[in-house]
């Protein structure tokens, strides 16, 4: 016997009842509620309009006051600072001319007095064999302030060429020139390894030959000068010597000489 399947009648549609009566607006896709990339945060009202605690106000107005100080105190260090700086450079400035203006200081002056040489015998043998020359020199520098001492610092060097071609150098003597005052100091100045060119070698010859060999003595020494307690600060003194000699030879005579120095740092 065929089951018979009973049918469930349709359901009437629903109706809005006349409170509930208000249609639902439609979607809009572009809106910004309904577009998946935007995302909507929503805050309580009250929290959106409410007011800063006190507290912060006063942080505020406590840092908005000590920053702007901070400020005027760098400032005003900054402004002592270059006036400090400023006054002491002024300071030195009178000083020094008023020193200048008082004692009227003068440069010293110098003079070679004599030249010992020897070392010099290869040139007549050998024209490839290395020089060791040796030369002595015996010089003499005058002071003519009368309340300034003059101090030769450590580190002088002194030379002496032919034609610009160095042949022996040496140290210039650390010391202490009085005031009113002449001191005459020897310095030995040695060379090794000298070799000469051709030219250069007919040229010293010839000069010898003739009793007439020009050389060149160059010094730069650093220097001081001192008044009481008070020193300046040093500078390098150059002085050059243009002197001949009759030969080559540890009794070598001194024909002519003319020397001057470099001191308008000083001077």
């Amino acid at each position: 016997m065929a089951s018979q399947t009973a049918t469930r009648p349709p359901l009437p549609p629903r109706h809005l009842s006349e409170t509930n009566n208000k249609i639902a607006p439609s979607v809009d896709s572009s809106s910004p509620d309904h577009n998946p990339l935007v995302h909507v945060i929503q805050f309580q009202k009250d929290h959106v309009i409410k007011d800063p605690p006190s507290e912060n106000y006063q942080k505020l107005i406590t840092y908005s006051r000590t920053r702007p100080s901070r400020r005027r105190i760098l400032r005003l260090c900054h402004r002592i600072l270059c006036a400090s700086l400023c006054t002491a450079v002024l300071v030195l400035i009178v000083l020094a001319i008023i020193i200048y203006a008082t004692f009227r200081p003068k440069p010293p002056s110098y003079s070679l007095t004599s030249l010992s040489i020897s070392g010099f015998d290869p040139l007549l043998t050998s024209p490839t064999t290395p020089l060791a020359p040796y030369i002595k020199t015996t010089m003499h520098t005058q002071n003519p302030n009368k309340k300034l001492s003059i101090l030769y610092q450590s580190g002088g060097t002194i030379s002496v060429s032919f034609d610009e071609v160095e042949l022996c150098n040496g140290n210039w003597p650390e010391f202490a020139q009085k005031p009113n005052n002449v001191t005459e100091f020897e310095a030995d100045l040695n060379g090794s390894g000298i070799l000469l060119t051709a030219p250069t070698r007919d040229a010293i010859l010839k000069a010898e030959n003739n009793s007439m060999v020009p050389l060149t003595m160059d010094a730069n020494v650093p220097v001081k000068i001192k008044w009481g307690f008070i020193k300046s600060w040093s500078v390098t003194v150059k002085v050059s010597c243009d002197v001949k000699v009759n030969a080559l030879s540890p009794k070598a005579t001194v024909l002519s000489k003319k020397c001057s120095a470099n001191t308008h740092y000083l001077w």
